[in-house]
């Protein structure tokens, strides 16, 4: 705007510093001194002052495409920041001995807390993803992504579903597992919620050995009654983390007429869907700063065409 406002200076100041002349036109084309009531500067100064102003309109409107440009990336990495959002914690397990597979409160929603074992509203919610985190083993962190169509406790109460690598859950467990049968995921043989299960025989008969969270022989770590890789029983203590990322609002859930909340976003989902109802609110106008063929730049453009317009007629 400072530059606009020079540039509008410059050209008055040019005008009012020439001299004055009278003119009138004859009908053959003669141009002479007359007196007249018409004001005119040179052609070369006009010109001057013309290009001056066109060339701090640019300038001016250079500023105002960047600034868009910033404001444009910013909005980006906010999308991104909000399409990767915190994790929230679903189950955590510390005890050794409570929350082992025929644990009532894997086939609930009740939040439960007691002796720094924990069960969330999140373990009900329907997740994006799923992280099981084991806090002290090797290569103690596996992802799951369920597709926003099942909860964890759908998962640990369902079907059993493989998931992770033998050599991924072997590292875990710390050596502490036995050769055969190798069953691993959710619900393997129905003797973990989610973990490994290894048997000494070359079935899957009679395992005796289970690691992971919500196991028949541990609640959280890796235990062998006998036979393992090391030679006879062993137990590996860990604690269990499982965090989800859960379905959360967006605006393609809105419809026409209708905007994202700026405020009072829930923090999930419920039902099967994301409804309007949840997520959206009714907009006070159709058009909002950024909407239109001109968006955020309409004010500049009021603004410079009436001094576009006066410089086009010098």
């Amino acid at each position: 705007l400072p530059r606009l406002l020079l540039a509008v200076h410059t050209l008055f100041a040019r005008c009012a510093s020439q001299p004055q002349h009278s003119i009138q036109v004859h009908a053959g084309g003669e141009v002479t001194n007359a007196s007249h009531d018409f004001t005119m500067t040179s052609a070369a100064n006009v010109a001057g002052a013309k290009g001056h102003l066109i060339r701090s309109a640019k300038l001016i409107q250079d500023d105002v495409d960047a600034e868009a440009e910033a404001e444009a990336h910013t909005e980006e990495e906010i999308v991104s920041n909000e399409s990767s959002a915190d994790w929230q914690l679903a189950v955590y397990v510390s005890r050794h001995n409570v929350m082992m597979y025929n644990w009532g409160g894997w086939t609930n929603c009740n939040e439960f807390d007691a002796g720094g074992d924990k069960k969330t509203k999140f373990y009900c919610v329907r997740a994006k993803k799923i992280k099981f985190t084991f806090e002290g083993a090797p290569r103690g962190e596996f992802t799951y992504s369920p597709n926003a169509k099942k909860t964890l406790k759908d998962l640990l109460t369902g079907r059993y579903v493989v998931h992770g690598d033998v050599n991924h859950w072997r590292a875990v467990t710390k050596n502490c597992y036995q050769h055969n049968c190798n069953a691993r995921g959710f619900q393997p043989l129905n003797r973990c919620r989610y973990g490994f299960v290894t048997n000494n025989e070359n079935d899957c008969n009679s395992p005796d050995h289970s690691a992971g969270v919500g196991c028949n022989l541990i609640a959280t770590g890796s235990r062998a009654a006998c036979c393992s890789n090391r030679g006879g029983a062993c137990q590996e203590n860990f604690k269990t983390k499982i965090e989800i990322l859960p379905v959360t609002c967006d605006k393609d859930v809105c419809a026409d007429g209708e905007i994202l909340k700026e405020e009072g976003l829930p923090e999930f989902c419920e039902g099967e869907e994301c409804t309007s109802d949840e997520c959206c609110a009714t907009t006070t106008t159709t058009t909002t700063a950024k909407s239109g063929a001109f968006g955020t730049r309409m004010p500049l453009l009021l603004l410079l065409s009436p001094l576009a317009w006066l410089a086009r007629y010098l």
